[in-house]
């Protein structure tokens, strides 16, 4: 019998749950001719989001076409364009005929996704994924200016660009003069609620016979903080030690066994933290954001409160917490729980 979760990779059909308004937002945006960028942090299912949205739109629109571009191994403009050529081929077949001008071969690859559009008489999507890799580029500015320029004269595509909070942010977002700001509205990704990850938990269980609790189901959800990637994690590893049904036992034995399998991971992580950083993580598992009070700066040897912002920022650069809001937490809840279970009580 098939595990009825996923983590790691795309959650299609029923492995995807939550997110209807937010999702329905992106469609409307995208097929109204409006550009988006969407960015989280990492593990929060922007990948299965962007397939489903993608889904929708074609489902919907018989003259739309959609495309999924993925930046993971691009370091250049060239593997760029190599990319960018690739992915559009399976889409359109595209017909290129470029100048002998390189400058000029370069837009002309840039715009084939209009040439595909208005030649096949069509709406084409582009979906662009880590998008951050786009600020490794030699001469990266000067790339995101001639992208930027391109793209606002293309009107029978969008764009969907998307990647990690923290790297997007920081090098193609950060002021109102990088040119990516401008290409379309920036949406942060919210996380699943709550009750629609324990209803889906129920239901995936129940599908393969097995049973669990709305409280256990609950208790799934609040461990892994409502983070899809941790939620479908633990819920597998819950299911496959399950006969009949999921107690909070189970559960329990399913964390601890997730913890040891990532110690070695863990340790390297926070051996390469300072002491500093270590003691913000203790303070933050241990109390939360109330930290910055005299008594406590001095408990947990954190120094100012000036410092406390500077060493979260630290962090959060490192991708190792994240904030919503006014909450903090870790960007992986079960580094958490072995920060709290083993390493701070060594």
């Amino acid at each position: 019998m098939d595990n009825p979760f996923v983590f790691g990779q795309i959650a299609w059909g029923e492995y995807f749950t939550g997110r209807d308004w937010f999702t329905e937002r992106l469609v409307s945006k995208l097929t109204s001719n409006k550009s988006v960028i969407l960015i989280s942090p990492r593990g929060w299912g922007k990948s299965s989001l962007v397939f489903k949205v993608g889904s929708i739109i074609t489902d919907r629109n018989y003259n739309y076409r959609t495309c999924y571009i993925d930046l993971h191994s691009v370091h250049s403009e060239e593997t760029f364009l190599k990319t960018f050529m690739h992915a559009l081929s399976a889409v359109g077949a595209p017909l290129l005929h470029t100048s002998n001008n390189q400058k000029q071969q370069r837009i002309d690859i840039l715009n084939l996704p209009e040439y595909i559009a208005i030649r096949d008489r069509i709406k084409l999507v582009l979906f662009i994924g880590n998008i951050q890799k786009i600020a490794l580029f030699k001469n990266s500015l000067q790339f995101q200016q001639k992208l930027k320029r391109v793209l606002k004269l293309q009107n029978h595509c969008t764009y969907c660009l998307y990647g990690n909070n923290q790297q997007v942010t920081r090098f193609l977002l950060d002021t109102p003069y990088k040119p990516l700001r401008t290409i379309g509205n920036i949406f942060h990704m919210p996380r699943i609620q709550f009750n629609a990850w324990v209803v889906f938990i129920q239901n995936r269980f129940q599908y393969t016979g097995k049973q669990i609790s709305e409280k256990v189901a609950a208790d799934i959800t609040l461990k892994a903080n409502r983070l899809p990637y941790y939620v479908q994690l633990l819920a597998w590893h819950s299911w496959i030690r399950t006969i009949r049904t999921c107690d909070q036992q189970i559960v329990e034995e399913s964390i601890e066994h997730l913890t040891l399998q990532f110690s070695l991971q863990y340790q390297t992580l926070t051996d390469h933290l300072t002491t500093k950083q270590r003691s913000y993580l203790k303070a933050l598992l241990s109390i939360g954001e109330k930290m910055c009070s005299r008594e406590n700066l001095q408990k947990y040897n954190l120094g100012t409160s000036a410092n406390v912002a500077r060493l979260r920022n630290s962090l959060k650069n490192k991708e190792i917490i994240e904030t919503e809001r006014e909450d903090t937490f870790l960007t992986d809840p079960f580094y958490g729980y072995w920060l709290q279970n083993h390493y701070f009580r060594g």
